[in-house]
């Protein structure tokens, strides 16, 4: 991912299409609420891209009208908390090949994409440009933009390289799981750790 540089008074760190409410949702991680709720349907209407290397953010709105937030993490080395490449849903990490990350592909893939305009002083701004992938984000609409992000979101998270992000937890649960399953077919009882020391 290359940089851009924007004529101004400092310089940009994100590429954003959205009000200044939701553009504060966008950029930001918020707090989960633990709930493993997940929006029927959903109306994206803002998106950005980081310039650290292509972090991607969307905001939406579900049916409620509650804001909702998806990020898709950098896949390049960066000192925030988030793993590298990965999918969150209003800050939380979305576990790999859950019945969770089905759900959220499928409402991104079914959005519905109402991006707000630029003003026209942003629109018609001064500015030079390093990066094919950049000029493209800055020729598109906002709706166009969200659109593209959402489609490599999906296909991003789809792929078999994304297999290779899995957190050390997940394995852990996976190799647990594996082990339950083969307690079961072989017949042998499984002996649980909290009776070690008794």
């Amino acid at each position: 991912m290359t940089g851009a540089v924007i004529d101004g008074p400092a310089p940009v760190d994100h590429i954003i299409y959205s009000l200044s409410e939701v553009q504060h949702q966008t950029m930001g991680l918020r707090e989960g609420t633990g709930s493993d709720e997940l929006p029927t349907r959903i109306v994206v209407r803002g998106c950005g891209m980081a310039l650290d290397g292509g972090t991607i953010h969307l905001s939406a709105t579900d049916e409620a009208g509650r804001q909702v937030s998806f990020m898709l993490a950098t896949s390049s080395p960066s000192a925030s908390m988030r793993v590298a490449g990965r999918l969150y849903f209003d800050g939380e990490l979305v576990p790999m090949r859950s019945e969770r990350e089905i759900r959220i592909l499928k409402l991104l893939s079914e959005a519905t994409v109402e991006a707000p305009h630029l003003r026209p002083s942003v629109q018609g701004a001064r500015r030079a440009v390093i990066g094919r992938d950049i000029k493209d984000l800055l020729d598109q609409t906002p709706e166009e933009n969200c659109r593209t992000f959402i489609r490599k979101i999906v296909e991003s998270v789809q792929s078999e390289s994304y297999l290779r992000l899995v957190t050390d937890d997940e394995k852990a649960l996976v190799e647990e799981a594996n082990r339950d399953e083969w307690d079961r077919s072989s017949g042998k009882k499984k002996r649980r750790s909290w009776n070690r020391d008794r």
